[in-house]
This record gives structure tokens, sequence and C-alpha cells, in this order.
């Protein structure tokens, strides 16, 4: 029979091996889950994030086309009571004829329109020009009449 001091030596290290069985069974268990946990937190956070990113961006563009949308009413309301002063328009009895060109490829071709011409007795001008008119974003107005950015 052993002694009684291999008995105590025996049982205490075995005890010990136990416990560190244990402890790392449950360390690896819950390891697993906190991988698991912080795994999900990540996503839902990244999934808010992107939220909040899309969220700013639709509101800056909102914003922004809502701001176009109000210069080109008030540009358009200018032109209109300008026009609307000046007698109006009508269509011409010629044509336009320009370039259209093609951005991309760079081709161009001739194009035509129905020429327009003011319907104000003294504001008829040739119906037929070389090139389109000027875009409403000029700065140039004729004398003694309002420019197109200025607000009727």
């Amino acid at each position: 029979m052993a002694d009684i001091r291999t008995k105590v030596v025996a049982l205490g290290l075995g005890s010990v091996l136990v416990t560190g069985a244990a402890l790392a069974g449950v360390g690896a268990w819950r390891t697993g889950d906190f991988a698991q946990q912080a795994e999900r937190d990540a996503t839902t956070m990244t999934a808010q994030r992107l939220d909040a990113l899309t969220q700013g961006v639709y509101d800056v563009v909102s914003t922004q086309g809502a701001s176009t949308a109000q210069m080109v009413d008030t540009a358009l309301r200018t032109a209109t009571h300008v026009t609307d002063q000046a007698g109006g328009l009508a269509v011409g009895g010629g044509s336009v004829t320009w370039q259209a060109k093609n951005q991309v490829p760079g081709t161009s071709r001739p194009s035509r329109s129905r020429g327009w011409r003011s319907a104000a007795p003294g504001w008829a001008r040739s119906s037929t020009r070389s090139r389109p008119p000027r875009s409403s974003t000029s700065s140039r107005s004729s004398p003694g009449r309002p420019s197109p950015s200025s607000s009727a």
C-alpha cells in the first residue's frame, strides 16, 4: 500500500488537473460565445453606420435637388415675365440651324428646328440663325431690359 503522502499528492495533483481541464473547457466555450457576440455587434454597428451614411447622402442630394429646382423655377418665372413684357413668343416662319455634337464620340451633324420670333412688333428679328440662342445663364443683357438672373 502506498503511504499517505503519495495519496495526498495524487489527490492534489488530480484536483489541479480536473480544475484546469474544467477551466479550459469553460474558457473555450465562453470564447466561442464571445466571438459570436462580437461578430453580431460588429455587423449591427456596421449596418447602423451604413444606414446613417446613406441617410446623410440622401439628405444632401435631396436638398441640392430642391435648391436646383427652386433656382430653375425662379429663372423660368423671370424669363416668362421678361418674355411677356416684350410681347411674348411666336413660332417664326423660318428655321434655326446649328451643328449638334455628340460629346462621347465627338461626331457632329446638322440639326434644324422651327424658328422663334418675338410676338411684339418692335422686337421682330430674323428667324434664321447660324448658331443656337445663348443659354439663360449668360450674364449679358440688352440695354433697358433686365437680365435673366434678376428677380421679377
